[in-house]
């Protein structure tokens, strides 16, 4: 086989020559038993496939797939039972619905095995079995002789294999990879005259669209057809608005669209599973990857684009990856094709090319499927059988993936079984035509809710005209003419002159549910859209959608029954102001049947302004703190070479060998910046020298062993020279009023005095409680003091949270029970010390996404389960949307306005490059520019935290002691100006400088900030009129208050400044009020 599959781009004309095979071939092989490639791949819309004469196909087109329907017959009235993955795979193998077949939702526990199959039949009848590809029923396949099976969705990059003797990483492209390994099973069966069954599963076309590196560019200045409803507002159709899956709202910047920060960024905007995308490529793989998209992105970053723009990019990104995808497999299909021509196999071998279900392609906006709209309730299928359908066959009859099962077995001349609830669709192909008793209806029904997409659960009956749907868990029904209204836009149930119609599709459903067996499930019903209505301090009103056939809710607080209603609302009492809780609620029926539980709902109860008032009223004076960013990872510095997890990269010249480091850098070194701030060129990659990640990210970035970083630990990280009182003093020097430190970053190696997890105590030789003694010496400061924790990202402890390179899972994930152990018996005990055993002020939570809303729910009700916790403040990186104080914008000022947005929000910020202690670091910010920050952000109504990263000795670099102690010399003079001031009062921003005022004495006082760099020339500053009457003016660094004189002119106040500014930096100017 060639693995570089060709792709041809012109689709195959008609060619009537296929015909003259005629009845010679077909006596040949009539009387053989044919062989079946079964070809299926995932989420392939019909509209991607150009025989069926879409728009789309035309721009994109399908040849190879195409041949199959000219060479045979195309459906064009398939359908699926149930739009889902593995819900689908389970009808096909089983000829039966999924509430036969016991696999109703993806997330299900098992496809059941040990019930007859389709390659069971065929195996108890001479039959060779394999399928190779993706399985997705979370189970092994049974009734194969072979079987080698993707790990869940599998990966489109160096994806993983199952197979009955291990799991394996397998290097290349999945499409690739499976077409080779059918080919390979092919060659290598031992009784060539024995009769085949082969089902060749693609991953492709699914989520998340990543083209084999050869189409990176395929489709890049294609032009697809925009949808006529790409921006359906979803009028009358209740479902429809309230799904999750719009191209331009839901989709994954990062993980679908592939869009990254910035121009010429490498940061992927937001991607929940890394472990499937990127990280499965090799460093490499990775550069080519981005270096691809780089032009597009910088583009699409180059203006600024209205909201329609945007959403219109969206969807040609979209489109180009999905039909990027489509071309391997394309070329996949094309290469079996040519193989069974080559081995002479094509004359007697049926072959299928189909899909899981159908997809949207922007049609009413969206991506995905589920739903019964005809987009992804259709399946688009060919079907190719020399000698017994003729080429060019249209099957225009109701066919169902239930009935692929009865329909091979036919055509192998195999007794049907009773039970299968599908029918054979023989007849429709090899005559070419509808027999006047086939089916009139199709039933179909969806169960997967609560789940991916929020796609409500429905069942429905399809006619050759009408379709009725009924989306039970919320009682509502949708009726479509499909004639008149084949997007399916105008729903019609209810509507006058439909009574009759609605009547006879009911009476067809309820005969369908009868025929089929279809239990009427209570259990399947779910209370919807649990929502809180009112949030009081000791109390929280809730409510849900009705469920139908329900007598009464029970509802549940945190998982123990609370109260039975009659009503679709209750309030619960008795709760703990400023706490967390979690309430579900189900139904119950007239036979005392319950429903499923609705989804968990996360409250935090209220507290009264004056309670957060006083809570955050130290934070709110300070305006200015010192984050310091210590642990393990000082004693590397910023500087790596050693073993590594890594291989060989071009773009990464310190891999030099699989396996070993040499020279990595978490800095820009000195060396490497032009004279002009550019940065020279690497000879060894012929482009800019490169750094890696943060210092403090090292064992991630540079993929270090567990092993080989608990030595360097153990090694480099000393502290022998941390004097408490001297950082303490440095910062109160500073003007910095609270200091938060790194308790335990994502290294897992915490500084706390505690026996649980890795600790410094027990991973290096230092014996010393670090952090009580910058606890006690802050305090006898009059400092604040709060720690840094990173509760879900943890590359050392076992169970930590997120795509850890360091671990031996296949996805590179801790299981559900190591994330909850590592919950329960590391975080909740670290947690538990920082508050009894150090009373800190402030706990700065860090990559909390990287967690779940159950997790993040145990640790902080963990924390309020602890006495004496009311006073304690938290960052918003619990990322729970609940417990958050105060927002945390990194390494920015955030755009919002002169007089800030009224929130509660911290800037955290380098004074270098790096956040961790970088040797190499020589990039430090200005005094300059670190106190115009801190002007800035105080003038908008924020903090400003401001970063040091110790040596792994416990001493400051020189460079930042220098700069505290100038910040100080600033401070100490115009400190008044900052501490427990309000934001400016002018709504725009003042050209030059900034604006911070506090009352004093009952009177306000405004401080202007007069930024050096823009000082009036002529010593004249103009001051908008604020609303108030002005008593005097002075410099604040006058002791004797000199009246400087003022002036009116046209609603502005012209104050007479001094020629040269007094100050280097910033000079403030106070007006008081009358």
């Amino acid at each position: 086989m060639n693995h570089k599959l060709s792709l041809g781009l012109a689709a195959l004309p008609f060619m009537p020559w296929v015909a003259i095979q005629g009845q010679d071939q077909k006596r040949e092989v009539q009387n053989e038993r044919p062989n079946i490639i079964f070809i299926m791949s995932d989420d392939h819309a019909r509209q991607a496939m150009s025989i069926y004469g879409h728009p789309i196909g035309q721009v994109a087109p399908t040849p190879n797939i195409d041949r199959i329907g000219y060479e045979g017959a195309v459906f064009q009235n398939n359908y699926c039972c149930n739009s889902i993955s593995g819900p689908s795979r389970a009808a096909i193998l089983t000829g039966k619905h999924s509430h036969k077949n016991g696999f109703m939702r993806n997330w299900a526990k098992g496809f059941d095995g040990s019930q007859q199959t389709l390659p069971k039949i065929l195996q108890a009848n001479g039959y060779e079995t394999a399928v190779i590809g993706k399985w997705h029923l979370v189970s092994k396949p049974t009734g194969f002789d072979h079987w080698m099976i993707l790990d869940d969705q599998g990966e489109y990059c160096n994806p993983h294999f199952i197979t009955e003797k291990d799991t394996t990483r397998h290097m290349g492209y999945v499409t690739d990879l499976i077409t080779q390994y059918t080919e390979e099973w092919l060659d290598a069966r031992k009784d060539k005259d024995k009769p085949f069954f082969l089902m060749m599963h693609h991953k492709a076309i699914h989520r998340n669209w990543v083209p084999a590196e050869r189409h990176y560019h395929l489709y890049e200045h294609a032009k697809f057809p925009l949808p006529d409803n790409y921006y359906d507002d979803y009028e009358g159709r209740y479902a429809a608005q309230m799904q999750k899956m719009n191209i331009y709202r839901d989709m994954y910047e990062g993980h679908d669209l592939k869009m990254v920060a910035g121009i010429d960024s490498d940061s992927l905007l937001f991607d929940p599973w890394p472990h499937a995308f990127l990280g499965t490529m090799e460093p490499d793989e990775r550069r080519r990857f981005l270096d691809a998209y780089r032009d597009r992105n910088n583009e699409f970053y180059s203006k600024k684009r209205s909201f329609r723009e945007v959403a219109e990019w969206k969807y040609q990104r979209y489109l180009q990856d999905y039909m990027g995808v489509v071309a391997s497999v394309d070329e996949s299909v094309g290469e079996i094709l040519d193989y069974l021509k080559r081995t002479g196999l094509d004359k007697n071998t049926i072959v299928v090319y189909t899909t899981d279900q159908g997809f949207y392609l922007g049609e009413h906006g969206w991506f995905d499927k589920r739903f019964m709209y005809e987009e992804s309730f259709g399946m688009p299928m060919v079907m190719r059988w020399p000698g017994h359908i003729k080429p060019g066959t249209q099957v225009t009859g109701l066919t169902q993936n239930i009935d692929f099962a009865p329909t091979f077995l036919d055509m192998c001349n195999i007794a049907i079984p009773e039970d299968m609830q599908g029918v054979s669709f023989r007849k429709l192909v090899e005559e070419g035509k509808t027999p006047h008793d086939w089916r009139k209806s199709l039933y179909y029904h969806y169960y997967e809710f609560p789940g991916f997409h929020s796609v409500r659960a429905h069942y429905g009956v399809k006619m050759e005209r009408y379709k009725l749907m009924h989306f039970y868990v919320d009682d509502k029904w949708e009726l479509y003419d499909l004639k008149t209204d084949p997007t399916e836009m105008h729903n019609l149930y209810g509507k006058k002159g439909m009574e009759k119609i609605t009547a006879e599709l009911k009476a067809e459903l309820a005969r369908l549910q009868k025929e089929y067996e279809v239990p009427i499930d209570f259990a399947d019903r779910v209370p919807c859209h649990v929502k809180t209505d009112h949030i009081g301090t000791n109390s929280v009103e809730i409510s849900w959608d009705t469920v139908e056939g329900a007598v009464d809710y029970d509802v549940y607080k945190e998982g123990c029954f609370y109260e039975t209603t009659k009503e679709s609302s209750m309030t619960i009492k008795g709760l703990k102001p400023f706490d967390i809780y979690f309430f579900s609620v189900k139904a119950r029926n007239a036979q005392g049947q319950y429903s499923g539980e609705s989804e968990k709902l996360y409250v935090t109860t209220a507290e009264t302004k004056e309670q957060k008032d006083r809570r955050m009223a130290w934070w709110r004076e300070a305006h200015f703190g010192m984050f310091i960013t210590w642990g393990a990872y000082a004693a590397l510095a910023g500087h790596y070479s050693g073993p590594t997890l890594l291989k060989q990269n071009a773009d990464c010249p310190w891999i030099k060998e699989n396996g070993m480091i040499e020279d990595y850098y978490s800095c820009i070194r000195p060396e490497w910046i032009a004279p002009d701030g550019s940065l020279k060129i690497d000879v060894s990659t012929g482009k800019p020298y490169r750094r890696g990640q943060y210092a403090e990210w090292i064992m991630f970035a540079a993929q270090i062993p567990r092993s080989e970083y608990l030595k360097r630990a153990k090694e480099g990280f000393k502290a022998e020279k941390f004097n408490a009182k001297e950082w303490v003093r440095m910062a109160k020097d500073a003007g910095m009023r609270y200091i938060v430190i790194t308790s335990k970053h994502h290294d897992g190696i915490t500084l706390l005095n505690t026996s649980v997890g890795h600790t410094i105590f027990k991973d290096t030789d230092i014996r010393r409680d670090l952090l009580k003694e910058l606890v006690d010496e802050a305090r006898a400061a009059g400092l604040k003091i709060g720690f840094y924790y990173s509760q879900a990202l943890d590359w050392n402890n076992p169970g930590g949270m997120g795509w850890i390179p360091q671990n031996e899972t296949a996805n590179k994930e801790a299981s559900y029970d190591d994330k909850a152990r590592y919950t329960d018996e590391i975080v909740i005990p670290h947690l538990r010390t920082i508050i009894e055993d150090y009373k800190v002020d402030l706990i700065w939570w860090d990559m909390g996404g990287s967690s779940t809303p159950e997790f993040r729910y145990r640790m902080v009700k963990a924390i309020k389960n602890m006495p004496g916790t009311e006073h304690l403040i938290f960052n918003n990186r619990m990322e729970d949307g609940l417990t958050g104080d105060f927002k945390t914008p990194e390494q920015s000022i955030p755009d919002m306005p002169s007089n800030g947005d009224g929130t509660d929000w911290e800037t955290c910020m380098t004074l270098n490059d790096n956040w961790g202690y970088a040797a190499h670091d020589s990039r430090w910010k200005t005094t300059e520019d670190v106190v115009q920050k801190l002007i800035d952000i105080t003038s908008k109504g924020g903090n400003y935290l401001l970063n040091i990263g110790p040596k792994a000795d416990g001493t400051f670099p020189t460079e930042s002691v220098n700069r505290l102690a100038e910040i100080g010399a600033w401070m100490k003079v115009n400190g008044e100006a900052i501490y427990g001031t309000e934001p400016s009062p002018f709504v725009h921003q003042l050209d030059w400088g900034r604006a911070t005022r506090k009352m004093v004495n009952g009177k306000l006082h405004l401080y202007l900030h007069v930024f050096t760099q823009y000082w009036p020339k002529d010593g004249k500053l103009l001051v908008p009129d604020f609303g108030f009457k002005i008593k005097r003016a002075y410099l604040l660094m006058d002791s004797k208050k000199s009246a400087l004189p003022i002036k009116e002119n046209n609603g502005k106040h012209i104050v007479s400044l001094p020629m040269k500014a007094p100050d280097t930096i910033s000079t403030t100017l106070v007006i008081e009020t009358l």
